[in-house]
């Protein structure tokens, strides 16, 4: 994914991640390593994003995301002036399309509607950690479960956990506890 200023980042669901917002963490060490084409490097740190705490994301470096090949996808501004999503799944096993609507209780997210007969695949059921995008091909956010997005507009950290051999397992414990506390304060719909 690409902001704004073109910084490039890797986003995923905390539960897809050692740091799961549902779980209890004992984590004792942690080395980070991203693979991007044929091209590895080790990750300092990870991010949880400040709008929903059970999103993270990680800073890429530009020349080894362009060096990769991948596709890079833009933040889509202002997704509500679309009239549907394409969801794919977080594994890429399947897509599918649905309409949503900002939520009254948060403008920080949307709630996927059901969708019609025949708009999503007979064997795609949304969940955690899918992927939302514009029809034309902008990213909107990750689902927190399976009816709601958290939109991304920016990459702005609640808290960071250092990894490597800054790792600290008192200090995760500490931020994990506090991230869990922010996501109780989130609307109870989203929760």
């Amino acid at each position: 994914i690409m902001d704004t200023n073109g910084t490039h980042y890797l986003v995923t669901h905390s539960s897809d991640t050692p740091f799961s917002l549902n779980k209890r963490s004992g984590i004792l060490s942690v080395d980070l390593k991203v693979t991007l084409g044929k091209r590895s490097f080790p990750v300092n740190q990870l991010g949880f994003l400040a709008t929903d705490p059970r999103i993270c994301f990680i800073p890429l470096p530009s020349t080894y995301v362009n060096a990769s090949g991948l596709e890079v996808f833009e933040l889509a501004q202002q997704p509500e002036r679309w009239e549907e999503a394409v969801l794919i799944k977080n594994d890429e096993s399947n897509f599918g399309r649905t309409e949503f609507r900002r939520l009254t209780s948060s403008a920080d997210f949307l709630k996927m509607d059901r969708p019609a007969l025949g708009q999503l695949f007979a064997d795609f059921a949304s969940g955690r950690g899918d992927l939302a995008f514009t029809k034309n091909a902008r990213f909107i956010g990750v689902l927190t479960d399976s009816r709601h997005t958290v939109v991304l507009n920016d990459f702005l950290a609640s808290a960071v956990i250092q990894t490597g051999a800054q790792f600290d397992a008192n200090q995760t414990s500490e931020t994990i506890a506090r991230l869990k506390d922010r996501l109780r304060k989130l609307p109870s719909e989203v929760q």
